[in-house]
């Protein structure tokens, strides 16, 4: 879904501060290490099984929303039928969506159990436009929903009220790309409308009795929610360059902020926030992948060893212990061995130096492909992986947790 643009950029062994006298923020390029091209192992974390469908399914996105409590949606493969599970006293529950639904769950976002936001697939360009690409490419069920011919409907966005789910508004000609749900009556819905031309970024605003569209310049693909004046996205621009860029909403107006590394240098494949830091994860072009950091100081970019083709199934996350970390599959040439065409979860200790763990290739005797987002269980030092289980058989949608070692 985003764009591969931009020219190599060398830099310098030493770091390198910059101070922007426009924004007053510290912008710092931060050495890499020594040991960059190899992260650490670390110790093994475990995994189990937690949730697993019917067969001919998979899971498309996972959201936690407390200690104990989560959703993770899935889809058929013709991507056709949309079904919900709550996670709730330990177990899954199968929970029914509206009749309007007739597309696959593809973005969910909550404040609370009982504040939960989801919007379904909706309209997606034939052929794909350059701005969905991506997105096709690194989500299964999508991809599959599209090559299936899916037939063009609206675009439905959902709310869960702590006792069932309800049509909040159906988008003609639109794909919902991202959700910031801060509270019952102020949610942002970002998407794209479809058109005889490129896509148009648009950002629907939702404060509890009316919705309100606005065009915007940059496609927003990402979110990250600390407050509702406190909004940050990843985003590229809608112009011929699409410049990746990354924006913050301080409760009263959308401001871009300034990176250490031209924003079109780098493929953004997600953003996640704290209480005191940003984080923003991406590709260069080089075959090189980043992680920028915004604390109290500003910003700063690091490289993360032996990380290569992050994408939207990459999204960030932070751990109990405000760790970052991700998902991705090692595909470069210069890969050990034992993590080679490998799903790794990445993370980053509080020192600084990254680990990897290998996810398992088979879980219950089935083999695991953990591409249905994670969801960190706040408190309960888990984190939620969907994808689905393979096998002889078709394959059925799976939710594992993971407790790591470390």
């Amino acid at each position: 879904m985003i764009f591969e643009i931009g020219v190599s950029l060398r830099l310098s062994l030493r770091s390198v501060t910059v101070f922007t006298a426009a924004s007053a923020t510290v912008l710092t390029v931060v050495p890499s290490p020594a040991h960059a091209s190899v992260p650490s192992a670390a110790a093994k974390g475990t995994w189990r099984v937690s949730l697993h469908t019917s067969a001919g399914t998979t899971a498309t996105t996972t959201v936690a929303t407390s200690k104990r409590t989560a959703w993770t949606f899935t889809t058929n493969d013709q991507g056709s039928k949309a079904r919900a599970f709550h996670l709730s006293g330990g177990r899954w529950r199968a929970s029914a969506l509206p009749r309007t639904v007739d597309s696959p769950v593809i973005e969910a976002a909550a404040s609370s159990d009982r504040n939960v936001w989801a919007a379904t697939m909706g309209e997606l360009p034939a052929p794909p436009a350059a701005s969905v690409n991506r997105l096709l490419a690194e989500r299964p069920a999508l991809r599959s929903a599209a090559a299936a011919g899916v037939k063009r409907v609206p675009a439905r966005v959902l709310r869960w009220n702590g006792r069932s789910w309800t049509t909040m508004k159906s988008f003609p000609g639109t794909t919902v790309t991202a959700i910031a749900a801060p509270g019952a009556r102020d949610v942002r819905i970002f998407g794209m409308l479809m058109g005889k031309g490129d896509p148009t970024a648009i950002m629907w605003r939702y404060n509890g009795k009316t919705w309100k569209r606005t065009v915007t310049k940059t496609m927003v693909t990402g979110v990250a929610v600390r407050s509702s004046r406190d909004i940050w996205a990843a985003a590229f621009e809608t112009s011929d360059d699409g410049h990746e860029v990354i924006l913050h909403f301080d409760g009263r107006s959308w401001r871009r902020e300034r990176l250490p590394l031209p924003s079109g240098e780098v493929n953004f494949s997600g953003i996640t926030a704290g209480r005191d830091r940003v984080w923003v994860t991406g590709d260069g072009i080089t075959n090189q992948t980043y992680a920028f950091v915004r604390d109290r100081r500003g910003w700063r970019r690091e490289r993360i060893p032996g990380a290569t083709d992050l994408g939207p199934r990459s999204r960030p996350f932070l751990t109990d212990r405000g760790e970052l970390a991700f998902i991705t599959m090692l595909v470069s040439e210069n890969t050990p061995p034992a993590y080679r065409e490998r799903a790794i979860m990445f993370y980053r200790k509080s020192t600084g130096k990254w680990h990897v763990d290998v996810v398992p290739q088979k879980l219950a005797g089935r083999g695991f492909e953990p591409w249905g987002d994670t969801a960190p269980l706040r408190g309960s030092g888990t984190i939620l992986v969907g994808g689905s289980l393979t096998g002889s058989r078709a394959s059925e949608a799976a939710v594992a947790v993971y407790r790591p070692n470390h």
